[in-house]
């Protein structure tokens, strides 16, 4: 129950930071228009919502393929705290019951929400790359699981906890950030969706896998191989900064000086690099 209601804290506090982007109104294709006046039923606007959603053309981006390798080798370390480190921490701690070795997920739960605040903020920051923070978080967020094994008290188990449950908090949070830096806001609805499809059948292989891992060998063996799986994702998600970086348009506020050059909203079209 204290996870499930650290959850829902996060969700209240996540919905009130967020804000509506400012974005031009979508142009409709001619060839759009005409499906929507053949099927009453779909209104031309919600087609287009759908055709954006279940678009494979995403697939033929090398930057999309590369993180959504790396999300797929993360989301298969994501739930092993979850289902794992209260069990390992009733097993290894004498005199230890099981709410009290629960305890220790509330500890993750709740450092993830000073986590978001903080790494969103300085997502949000022009000197700091979205891809660099998620990178450098997921990495540290590894280092922390594969010494679960090594914590010598409940104490320290708790600390170790809670900087993980602080450090992974980017892997959600600036999934949308990334990709619409790295693919631009037109492909987002598509590679959010492929991307969460493709963690989600990950979080399904994962758990099961560390499962059998533990009953193979040892109850330490799954957060050794889920720390790896985490620091692996960071090395392959560093791969994108290798590739050349997308050129976009943005609108920007102009001077008085400029005012013969401005479009419509009183903004300047400028091509920048992203």
């Amino acid at each position: 129950m204290l996870f499930l209601a650290g959850v829902a804290l996060q969700c209240c506090i996540a919905g009130t930071l967020m804000r509506t982007p400012i974005r031009p109104p979508r142009t409709l294709s001619l060839e759009v228009l005409q499906q929507g006046r053949r099927s009453p039923c779909l209104p031309p606007l919600l087609h287009q919502a759908l055709i954006d959603m279940t678009s494979l053309k995403v697939y033929l981006n090398p930057t999309f393929l590369i993180y959504s390798l790396a999300s797929f080798i993360g989301s298969i370390a994501f739930l092993t705290p979850s289902f794992f480190l209260p069990d390992f921490a009733f097993k290894t701690f004498a005199n230890l019951d099981k709410e009290t070795a629960a305890a220790v997920m509330t500890a993750v739960c709740g450092a993830g929400i000073f986590g978001r605040l903080i790494f969103g903020y300085l997502a949000d920051h022009p000197y700091f790359d979205p891809l660099g923070i998620h990178n450098v978080c997921i990495f540290t967020s590894g280092v922390l699981l594969a010494l679960v094994p090594v914590c010598g008290s409940f104490t320290i188990l708790l600390v170790d906890g809670v900087f993980y449950g602080f450090f992974i908090a980017p892997y959600i949070s600036l999934m949308s950030t990334i990709l619409t830096s790295r693919l631009g806001l037109e492909q987002l609805p598509s590679a959010f969706g492929q991307t969460q499809l493709i963690a989600g059948l990950a979080s399904v292989v994962g758990p099961p896998l560390h499962g059998t891992l533990g009953e193979m060998f040892s109850v330490e063996i799954p957060f050794y191989f889920a720390g790896g799986a985490w620091i692996l994702a960071s090395i392959v998600a560093s791969v994108i900064f290798l590739l050349p970086r997308r050129r976009c348009s943005r609108s920007h506020p102009v001077n008085s000086q400029h005012r013969g050059d401005l479009g419509e909203n009183g903004q300047l079209s400028e091509t920048l690099l992203v």
